[in-house]
Order: C-alpha cells, then structure tokens, then sequence
C-alpha cells in the first residue's frame, strides 16, 4: 500500500525520580543511580495496537503513564500521568478531551502491563520502583 500507516510505541528513559517500595518501609524517594538503587532495564515489550478509530482520523497520542515494578520484573498499577493528542503531524500537541485520549490510553495501559524489565537493584536485591513510562502513538 502507498500511503501505510503504522503504529510506533517509544519508551522514552526519562531522568525522573524512582521510588523504591519495600516490605513495613513507606516508599523512600530515591533518584536512579543513588543510595544504591539501579535503573530497571526493559527486557522484552509489544507495541501497543494503534487505535482503529484514531488511525481512520489521523489522530496521534503521546501517553505518560506511572506504573509499579516489581521485584520480578512485571508491571501492575498502571495509571495515566497525562495524555495528549494531535491531529497531524504538523499540528502540535495539546491535551484533549477525554474521549480523543482513552481508546490510546487504552492500549497503552494493556501493552505496558505485559512488558517485562529487569528489576531494578537496592544492595544488590531486586527492589518494586514506581517508574515513569512514555508511550507514543505516531502515524507514518
């Protein structure tokens, strides 16, 4: 096809902060590469599935989402931290009503829950970290 379009997820590493979580201990603030905790490292990810409705309007997205690592490398807790979306490539980004913005943060969420990391490390042990992911909806 000529004109195909294709959905490309971006996990954009970010310098924010991690929050390391463990057992009777309320969540430390903690910045990646201090007080011994380590950056995770995404092991294996699927994109998520571009949005048919959106596609067929040209719409792209850029979804920030907060999630939980666990010590085993899963991600659960996922949350929405802040959707935006543009109607084409030239037009820039904007926050949107909610209807434009769910069916992308929709399969964010559902692509992002199955992705597996290696943990992050306090002390040499894995360690759960909230850790801040950016996903990206964009038309080709």
């Amino acid at each position: 096809m000529k004109n195909l379009i294709a959905a490309m997820a971006i996990v954009v590493a970010t310098t924010c902060v991690l929050f390391a979580a463990e057992k009777d201990v309320a969540p430390a603030r903690l910045v990646s590469g201090q007080n011994g905790v380590s950056w995770p490292t995404l092991r294996s990810r699927d994109a998520p599935k571009f949005p048919k409705q959106a596609r067929k309007k040209r719409y792209e997205a850029y979804v920030m989402l907060q999630g939980t690592l666990l010590a085993d490398g899963s991600v659960t807790q996922v949350e929405v931290v802040r959707c935006t979306t543009r109607v084409n490539p030239s037009q820039e980004y904007g926050l949107e009503p909610r209807e434009r913005c769910l069916p992308f943060v929709k399969a964010a969420k559902k692509a992002v829950r199955k992705w597996k990391y290696d943990p992050s490390l306090k002390d040499g042990k894995p360690v759960a970290v909230y850790l801040p992911i950016v996903v990206e909806f964009l038309l080709e």
